[in-house]
Order: structure tokens, then C-alpha cells, then sequence
């Protein structure tokens, strides 16, 4: 915020300048991983919608290897639910 001798700025361009320098420093990696994380959950969400036929073995792999026994993790059920939402074949017996 460097002024030279003479210049009168509107107040405006140096918030502008402030808000630009603060996020070039500080805010740029914080506001990154946002997006990132915001973009990844869309996909997963627009790829748990399509439910593409590809999808079907990795979902039996997980049911089978992660999810077998909800009851082994206690109260932490939350994929075994997410799981019962989707659109994935669970046998009658998990259910």
C-alpha cells in the first residue's frame, strides 16, 4: 500500500489491494482446498446418481471387504448406510 507523494486514491482500491494481497499470501491454499473438496463431492454425488454399470464390481468389492459386518464398527455405520441408500445390490440377510 505504497502511496507516491501527490496521489490521492479512492479508499476502494485500497481495500481492493489489501483483499488481493491477503489472499495471494494467506488465502489462496484455504480457499483451494474448498473448491477441491466441493468439485469431489459433486462427482461422487453426480457418479452415485449415474450408478454406471463399471460401478457394480467395486461395490460388491467394498460390501464385501469394508462393509461385511456393520456391527463390528459399532455406532461409526455411516458407509453401511450410505450403502443402503445407494443403488448397490446388499443381500437380503445385511439388511
Amino acid at each position: 500500500m505504497s502511496r507516491r507523494a501527490g496521489q490521492d486514491r479512492p479508499w476502494f482500491t485500497d481495500l481492493a489491494e489489501s483483499i488481493r494481497l491477503a489472499f495471494a499470501e494467506f488465502l489462496a491454499l484455504p480457499t483451494g482446498i474448498i473448491f477441491c473438496f466441493l468439485a469431489l463431492s459433486a462427482g461422487a454425488h453426480l457418479l452415485d446418481l449415474a450408478n454406471p454399470a463399471w460401478l457394480v464390481p467395486l461395490c460388491g468389492l467394498l460390501r464385501a471387504h469394508v462393509f461385511a459386518n456393520p456391527g463390528a464398527t459399532g455406532t461409526i455405520h455411516l458407509g453401511y448406510r450410505l450403502m443402503r441408500q445407494s443403488r448397490c445390490d446388499i443381500p437380503a440377510g445385511i439388511q
